[in-house]
């Protein structure tokens, strides 16, 4: 591999490797810290993924290639959600339980996701779902590999660099994070690099929290 290959590689996983804290800094220095979830802020977190991913694309086509995928590995994709939804679930509580004493009543959500989400904030979230995986799943895992990292290794820096995307939310974020990287690298590879499968079940956890976020009526 020429040494000018290999600084473009470098370049490439050093643009993607924290689009979350781009796009935050962009909005805090914009609007200041966010208290919930917004358009405006959903629309910075999308704009490091419209802006890297076409070059991306120009520059290592082969790096994301859209193929289909079974319905079989289709409904693995949407069953993995609540599978993941439900470690992040674990991990929280047991903190809280560590911290506080208390074990959690119920499934809630962090009261930065907003129960209302308009139409279009719901499409930048799904836009930053793809993004995401084309960045760490796509990205990553195919620039390691090409650089001759075996697929164990690829996925396991891949999810790491995913979970210290969401450093902003805390440690503990960080860690459960890269473990559901850890289950989407899974999914992308074993259903033979399929950019669709990790989407699938990134949008499907991402919907069903917006729903856990809404408020219940007795």
């Amino acid at each position: 591999m020429s040494s000018h290959t290999l600084y473009l590689d470098g370049a490439i996983i050093a643009a993607v490797a924290y689009p979350a804290g781009v796009g935050y800094s962009l909005y805090t220095s914009l609007w200041g810290e966010p208290r919930q979830i917004s358009n405006g802020l959903l629309a910075m977190l999308v704009l490091p993924c419209a802006l890297v991913v076409p070059a991306v694309h120009i520059l290592r086509p082969e790096l994301i290639v859209l193929t289909g995928a079974s319905l079989i590995w289709l409904v693995a994709a949407a069953a993995l959600a609540p599978l993941a939804l439900t470690w992040e679930w674990i991990v929280h509580g047991a903190v809280l339980w560590r911290r506080t004493g208390r074990r959690p009543r119920g499934i809630g959500v962090q009261p930065f996701w907003a129960p209302n989400l308009t139409a279009v904030g719901h499409l930048l979230l799904v836009l930053v779902a793809v993004g995401e995986e084309l960045f760490y799943r796509a990205i990553w895992i195919g620039l390691l590999m090409s650089l001759g990292a075996g697929a164990p290794f690829a996925l396991v820096i891949s999810s790491i660099a995913y979970g210290l995307n969401h450093l902003s939310f805390g440690a503990t974020s960080v860690v459960v994070k890269s473990m559901t990287g850890l289950l989407y690298g899974a999914l992308y590879l074993a259903g033979g690099q399929s950019i669709v499968l990790p989407i699938v079940a990134h949008v499907a956890q991402n919907l069903i929290v917006l729903e856990l976020a809404r408020p219940r009526h007795a």
